[in-house]
């Protein structure tokens, strides 16, 4: 491309090769008029004749003129040549008088300035005197003639000056690199651009062919056509590589011209190169970006719309036309503002408006029927001023997440409904624990008390405070007693399971000496045993071990593992063992040779 041309310059204006001189002839005498005209008109002048000095003074200050001839006897000459003298515009014309033969004041007029004098023939027949004022005339065309070509050439000099260095400083400060090669492609010119585009110093490139420069193989084939061309008269515009003094390649664009004179064949060529590396760059980035952009709008899984701001649909992808059961083609150009959605509609103008908005509905064309539910993301569209000229909605089909939200809205009735079913049921079951708790209150009122008597009156027969009993009465009573104290412990039993549930069951950690207490427990145990003809055989430490425990849970404990022992041993002998432990406490073992417990009831044992 050609370079842009600096805002601050421009060329000035060339002084024309041909100009036409102009002459006033002020004087009333015709046969003057026609001997000045024919004399100046041969010369290619231009005569403008004025008959007085009021005529003569206007035509002095709007035509551009180059000699002034003036009849001494016209009114007021004298003034007219003073006048044509002192006013600056006129005060370079060649000033010509013409003065009859014996002139009086011929003095007075010179002093105004007069170049020459010319004097008048007396008549027409006066050749002599005509033939002498024609060479006069002609001497002092010919002197306005030198002085307009000295001051043309003089101003043609100025203009030159000024229109080389006009295009000097346009070459240098050029953006574009700018070269001049002469017929044989040498360079003869190139501005700084084009020598820091192509890494040379301008003393490297001066003579040498541009082509062996920078355009080696494999572009010189090309490089040499573009050459051909424009050496036989043609204009070449092209984008190419080039390549720097390093060897690196350069995406340019070139223009290529002629350098003819007029009438002439091309003496040269003008090569304007501009740097396109970045431009290339950015236009295979936005190829890429255009590339990935439409990847994505048409295998998006979500249906994608664009609109302007007149509401009409400007572009959709497959997905959306795949929802709606239209074809892209239908699509394109529906007028959005003559839907039925007033929301929807809604939505769409305050994206134009620059806002972010979401919309959901349901949305249902003819050819989609029962439609679906759909949530719309509009956002505005910029342009590169960041003017709004559009919007965008991405459409997602949330259909199933609103059949889920709506199973789930129904789940949850129900759940509520079971729940309320389940305080209710709650509500009878701590009833049920109340009455239970107040029974077993009870129990524990009122079955200890007999109990507790049955065991005193037991005491006393057994110790003979009543009376001495026989052997079969003590044993008796003996029985009973062991009865009384066994349902006690059920009761008990009972107690602490209540307590158990309600979570007020309370430990008491005291230092227990377990030795001490299994020879306490076995007077109670033994009997049963007996009675059941099962022996207890204890094994305890050959040394006391006191543990930090609470001694009634643990001598229950104990009680309850002998009992069942002693009920399910099939009165074989019943092992109880007794020793420390790694780990500072104590292992205690109750062991029964009955049948024991069936392999599928494993799992179940501590259940209840």
């Amino acid at each position: 491309m050609p370079p842009s041309r600096p805002a601050s310059f421009a060329p000035p204006p060339a002084a024309s090769s041909h100009e036409v001189l102009s002459a006033l002839v002020v004087t009333a005498d015709s046969s003057l008029v026609a001997l000045i005209d024919t004399e100046l008109h041969a010369r290619g002048w231009k005569v403008v004749v004025a008959a007085g000095a009021s005529v003569a003074e206007t035509i002095l200050a709007d035509e551009p003129l180059s000699l002034v001839v003036v009849d001494t006897e016209i009114k007021g000459a004298v003034p007219l040549c003073g006048l044509v003298r002192t006013v600056p515009s006129t005060s370079e014309i060649r000033l010509l008088i013409v003065t009859p033969p014996q002139a009086d004041d011929l003095a007075a007029l010179l002093n105004c300035g007069a170049d020459d004098v010319l004097t008048r023939p007396s008549h027409a027949a006066d050749s002599p005197r005509r033939l002498l004022a024609a060479r006069r005339l002609a001497l002092v065309a010919g002197e306005a003639e030198r002085a307009t070509l000295e001051r043309n050439l003089e101003q043609a000099r100025s203009s030159l000056g000024v229109q080389t260095a006009f295009f000097e400083q346009l070459f240098e400060s050029a953006p574009e690199g700018v070269a001049v090669v002469d017929s044989e492609d040498r360079i003869v010119r190139a501005n700084g651009e084009f020598c820091r585009m192509f890494g040379f110093d301008l003393r490297e490139i001066m003579e040498r062919s541009i082509n062996d420069l920078i355009a080696p193989s494999p572009h010189v084939r090309d490089a040499r056509e573009v050459t051909k061309k424009v050496h036989s008269g043609q204009v070449v515009a092209l984008e190419t590589t080039r390549y720097r003094k390093d060897g690196t390649p350069l995406e340019v664009s070139l223009l290529a011209k002629p350098i003819r004179l007029e009438g002439s064949q091309a003496r040269g060529a003008l090569a304007i190169y501009r740097d396109i590396t970045e431009r290339r760059r950015v236009q295979q980035a936005l190829r890429e970006s255009e590339q990935r952009y439409r990847t994505l709008f048409d295998q998006s899984p979500l249906g994608i719309l664009q609109f302007d701001r007149d509401l009409h649909v400007s572009a959709c992808n497959p997905r959306l036309s795949e929802a709606v059961s239209y074809a892209a083609e239908r699509l394109i150009g529906l007028d959005l503002g003559s839907l039925q959605d007033a929301r929807l509609i809604s939505a769409i103008r305050q994206a134009l408006d620059g806002e972010f908005t979401l919309y959901e509905g349901h949305c249902c064309t003819p050819l989609a029927e029962p439609g679906f539910w759909m949530a719309a993301h509009m956002s505005p569209l910029h342009d590169a001023e960041g003017q709004v000229i559009g919007g965008m909605a991405v459409i997602e089909d949330i259909t199933r997440r609103k059949e889920a939200e709506s199973r789930l809205q129904k789940q949850t009735r129900e759940m509520e409904q079971i729940n309320e079913t389940l305080q209710e049921r709650t509500r009878q079951v701590e009833t049920a624990l109340q009455a239970r708790n107040r029974l077993y209150a009870a129990m524990n009122h009122e079955l200890r008390t007999p109990i507790s008597a049955i065991m005193l009156y037991n005491d006393l027969l057994l110790s003979g405070a009543m009376g001495p009993l026989s052997t079969p009465q003590s044993e008796g009573v003996d029985h009973a007693q062991n009865a009384a104290r066994h349902l006690l412990e059920l009761v008990q039993d009972v107690l602490d399971l209540s307590k158990l549930e309600a979570g007020k069951m309370s430990i008491t950690s005291e230092p227990v000496s377990l030795p001490a207490l299994i020879r306490e427990l076995l007077p109670t145990v033994q009997p049963l045993a007996a009675g059941r003809g099962s022996e207890i055989r204890v094994e305890l430490p050959s040394e006391d071990l006191v543990l930090r425990t609470d001694a009634k849970r643990v001598r229950q404990i104990l009680l309850n593992l002998l009992s069942n022992a002693v009920k399910f041993g099939d009165g074989k002998p019943i092992h109880l063992r007794c020793i420390p432990s790694p780990n500072a406490g104590a292992s205690l073992t109750v062991r029964d040779e009955g049948c024991g417990i069936a392999a599928e009831d494993h799992a179940r044992i501590f259940d209840d």
